[in-house]
């Protein structure tokens, strides 16, 4: 069975260096990811300036890394906080390709 999808537009990926690897993240609004928990939906966040989409399963939800900071809506004031999620840990593979293709079946 197909689990249901909440899907989410971001414009670009955030870089962090995190013990001196550079990684790319996706920040997600924490009311956004909390919907997606509770109606126990997959997230498909979609980069605008990659054009390309993840999809983090409603499973690993949880894996995300919560930041500090809060800010405020521009719209309504209510305040929110941000979570990463590792962009290349739930890309897609391209199985067209073929390196990764050998990389997944050996």
């Amino acid at each position: 069975m197909i689990k249901e999808s909440l899907k989410v537009e971001i414009n670009r990926l955030f870089v962090k260096k995190i013990n001196g690897e550079t990684k790319f993240f996706a920040s997600i609004r924490n009311y956004i990811v909390e919907k997606a928990k509770k109606e126990n939906k997959n997230l498909i966040v979609f980069c605008k300036e990659l054009n390309e989409d993840i999809i983090i399963p409603a499973e690993s939800l949880n894996e995300g890394i919560k930041s500090n900071d809060v800010f405020k809506s521009k719209i309504d004031d209510k305040p929110y906080y941000l979570i990463d999620f590792e962009w290349d840990k739930y890309k897609r593979q391209d199985l067209g390709n073929p390196r990764t293709f050998s990389r997944l079946i050996l």
